[in-house]
């Protein structure tokens, strides 16, 4: 009986402790707004550069994010290997698996974009007619 009462004292300890370290791992990934681009190239090369720098910063953030959200992926994975049918896990993985991909998909977009203001800043093309930007057939 002792033994018992021990086993179930652990595994108690253990449950509370993956309990209260799961909100924690949760708070640490942080998904980053996509930076907000303007419709037109910034006039100077000054604000083409604090430009160049939010976009830099937002997709050094967005890497943060995919990289701390395959370590919660990993995570969870490991618990559906040992916890077989864990139903609550696997939609959680899904719900990662759905937020990695769309952070990735807004990465492209904001690179894109950004790409586009470059080349029309330095005369390239018009930023309305490349893809991504407005349809001129409308």
């Amino acid at each position: 009986m002792r033994t018992r009462t021990n086993a179930l004292l652990r595994y108690t300890a253990l449950a509370t402790a993956c309990l209260l370290s799961a909100p924690l791992a949760a708070e640490e990934c942080f998904r980053p707004y996509p930076v907000t681009l303007p419709a037109e190239p910034p006039a100077g090369e000054p604000d083409m550069l604090e430009l160049q720098g939010k976009v830099k910063d937002y997709l050094a953030e967005a890497n943060a994010y995919l990289d701390c959200n395959e370590a919660e992926q990993r995570a969870l994975e490991a618990t559906v290997k040992n916890e077989v049918g864990d139903d609550d896990a696997q939609v959680q993985i899904q719900i990662l698996v759905t937020r990695y991909n769309n952070t990735v998909d807004e990465m492209h977009v904001v690179g894109d974009r950004y790409n586009q203001l470059v080349r029309a800043f330095r005369g390239d093309e018009d930023p309305e007619d490349s893809p991504g930007g407005r349809d001129s057939s409308s």
